[in-house]
């Protein structure tokens, strides 16, 4: 998510899945499409984090492409 373009994550909606939590297994992974992409084939962390990561991945995706799009991530079309 991004505050500051008012693009909801999965801190607004996954209790105890925050900042380091996601940086964590971004870091494990390389990216948040690697990351879908495993935990679409196998578990991934703790049972909350695995069910939010597969229960809210359209919406991760979709607000990647928001911030791709906005520039604000590498491979913006702008």
């Amino acid at each position: 998510g991004d505050k500051i373009d008012n693009i909801s994550g999965l801190t607004d909606v996954v209790p105890g899945f925050g900042r380091k939590t996601a940086l964590k297994l971004l870091k494990k992974h390389g990216s948040l499409e690697n990351l879908l992409t495993v935990a679409s084939k196998r578990t991934v962390g703790k049972p909350y984090v695995h069910e939010a990561l597969t229960k809210y991945e359209f919406i991760l995706r979709k607000n990647l492409e928001v911030l791709r799009l906005e520039g604000v991530l590498p491979g913006h079309v702008k």
